[in-house]
């Protein structure tokens, strides 16, 4: 490969599934990786230069690549009828590629990948072509010849893998170490938010659980006061009861009294005409019956023991209708009163109704702030697991990366131990290498000028067998040294 001025652009770099044939091996499907870059120039006979390159990103001494000037594209496009100029080239190269990205996935791909060798393992040039399958007939779009690289390729390659993945696994280390510092931040907030919430629930729990304590005591003695205005309401019942009871017996007895005065008024109207009509009679007979003047006395006497009677009869009846009216006050007092204690026990039941419901509205809120305690104290435990996680990821990206830095050492002790033997090697060939050197651009000049099938040197192949044994598991894939 002829080695180029200037730098490099990156115009495609994705992982595309290739179907790869080889000699005497049957065919199997491999992720390679494609990368198509292009050098421009400003000079208008020479507009830029093409590379192609195949990797493995599983297999890192796996490289094929295609160097395509615009002299060799003439040569490809007479061959294969590519009806493109060169500065169109490099889009359909791209657009083929991304055609078999697009297919991989399908039972039926359209397009696809073909890697072919003649060699045993390829060990050799390959063919990439780009295969349109249909129903009826495959077709060859494109073939690219393809040569493996050299030890030398090789290495630079994996030294510029190397700078590349050291340069992004700082990057990644910066962004994780960012975003970890971050998140540690946002758990941090969050884990003090919740703790302060958890502290103002809990208190509003104690709050909660207190007053529910006081109005539970408040309830009780709202219960025990009910209690009491019961049994005073029933002593006031029976109280009421007996007091009707003697108002019932009250009642008979004035009727009796009275039943009683009216027979003695009754009597002593039938006594004051007795004595009225005796009065005539003493009147008309006083002055023919003087001897009955003793008898009349007599008849006087008993008179006024008779109204000395009716007088204690009628302060009896009088004494009666009395207490019979204290009787009636009474009824009514009492009647009043119970009245008052029915309206007061209403009013108490009320009051407790109300107590009830406001503490069943109390247990209601309690019971939402215990579940949004637990719903608290669940995330709190996800948050403090999540941030576990994250440390345990974090240590296992550190170890990764140690792992990382102790093998791009290894690597680059194994590159500069094979730069001083490549160097002793050329040293030690200096009085030969004149012939070599003509053969192998005579070589050169004639595969580009003929097919674009460039040829490959196996001298150095030879070279590195006498590499020692330790080298190979100093961090590299033996395949590095075949």
């Amino acid at each position: 490969m002829n080695v180029m001025a200037g730098k490099m652009e990156n115009i495609f770099a994705e992982v595309v599934e290739v179907c790869v044939m080889c000699r005497d091996c049957e065919e199997r499907k491999a992720q390679l990786r494609i990368s198509v870059e292009l050098q421009k120039r400003q000079s208008p006979v020479h507009k830029g230069d093409l590379l192609v390159r195949l990797t493995d990103d599983v297999d890192a001494c796996f490289l094929y690549s295609l160097h395509i000037s615009e002299e060799d594209f003439q040569s490809l496009k007479a061959q294969q009828r590519i009806r493109l100029e060169f500065t169109s080239f490099p889009d359909m190269l791209i657009e083929y590629f991304n055609e078999c990205r697009s297919e991989q996935k399908s039972s039926h791909p359209r397009f696809q990948l073909l890697l072919s060798s003649d060699s045993v393992a390829l060990q050799g040039p390959a063919n990439l072509c780009v295969m349109e399958r249909c129903s009826y007939q495959d077709t060859d779009r494109l073939t690219l010849r393809l040569k493996p690289g050299s030890d030398r390729e090789v290495n630079e390659y994996l030294a510029a893998s190397l700078t590349s993945l050291k340069s992004r696994l700082e990057k990644q280390k910066l962004e994780l170490s960012h975003k970890l510092e971050s998140d540690r931040q946002q758990f941090q907030t969050r884990l003090a938010e919740l703790e302060k919430s958890c502290q103002d629930l809990t208190q509003g729990r104690y709050k909660d659980e207190s007053a529910n304590n006081e109005l539970k005591c408040k309830l009780e003695g709202a219960k025990q006061d009910c209690g009491l205005w019961q049994q005073h309401c029933r002593h006031f019942k029976q109280h009421v009861a007996s007091l009707k009871k003697e108002n019932h017996f009250l009642h008979t007895t004035l009727h009796e009294k009275e039943c009683l005065a009216n027979q003695l008024q009754m009597r002593v109207g039938d006594l004051e005409q007795d004595i009225k009509t005796k009065d005539q009679q003493v009147v008309h007979t006083s002055e023919a019956l003087e001897p009955t003047k003793q008898q009349k006395e007599c008849v006087e006497e008993k008179a006024e023991s008779k109204e000395h009677e009716i007088q204690k009869l009628e302060e009896e009846v009088t004494s009666l209708i009395y207490n019979m009216n204290k009787g009636y006050y009474i009824i009514d007092k009492f009647m009043d009163e119970e009245q008052k204690y029915r309206h007061e026990v209403r009013t108490l039941v009320v009051k407790l109704q109300a107590k009830d419901f406001e503490l069943k509205k109390q247990q209601k809120i309690l019971q939402e702030t215990q579940a949004k305690l637990e719903h608290t104290e669940k995330d709190l435990h996800e948050t403090q697991q999540q941030l576990s996680s994250k440390d345990q990821q974090v240590e296992k990206l550190e170890k990764q990366l140690n792992e990382s830095k102790d093998l791009l050492q290894t690597n680059k002790n194994v590159i500069s131990w094979l730069n001083r033997q490549l160097h002793e090697k050329q040293i030690a060939e200096m009085p030969h290498l004149p012939e070599p050197l003509e053969s192998a651009s005579a070589l050169s000049s004639a595969g580009l000028q003929t097919q674009f099938y460039p040829q490959t040197s196996k001298a150095a192949s030879s070279d590195l067998d006498a590499v020692p044994k330790h080298t190979q598991s100093a961090g590299l894939d033996p395949k590095c040294f075949r």
